[in-house]
């Protein structure tokens, strides 16, 4: 009641009010920052490393034009090795992110697909080349 909502997820409950989702907003190629809800999106050119991490807060990214979305129904990216395509969902189910956060959790998304979802999953497409300029992307939850 009063706008609550209750939550069973991961063996705690949990009471949270339901907040909509943050509109869509798209990253520049030059250096930048923004809020998306509560998240801190920051980002610059950086030569990318040898290894990208599947989980990271932290992403590089080829040249592309990078937009932060919220989830969508049915939604599936190629992990970062790994083989086939995986549902979002599941991806958060394995990263333990309750059901109540997922609505507001950022999706960044290339050419109208999931690319990366921070602290949950990396999709393996658009990974620059060791070294080669990149567009590095940090987020954080203050």
């Amino acid at each position: 009641g009063g706008g609550w909502w209750a939550e069973l997820s991961v063996g705690r409950l949990r009471f949270y009010r339901v907040a909509a989702p943050p509109g869509p907003q798209s990253l520049g190629n030059a250096a930048g920052e923004t809020r998306w809800g509560g998240w801190l999106v920051r980002w610059h050119p950086d030569p990318a490393p040898a290894v990208h991490e599947r989980r990271a807060m932290t992403a590089w990214f080829a040249p592309a034009s990078l937009k932060i979305r919220d989830a969508r129904q049915g939604e599936a990216l190629r992990p970062v090795r790994g083989r086939g395509s995986r549902p979002l969902v599941r991806c958060f189910q394995e990263a333990k992110v309750p059901r109540s956060r997922r609505g507001a959790w950022p999706v960044f998304e290339a050419d109208g697909g999931a690319v990366w979802v921070p602290g949950v999953c990396r999709a393996a497409a658009l990974i620059p080349a060791e070294g080669a300029e990149a567009l590095r992307v940090d987020v954080s939850y203050p």
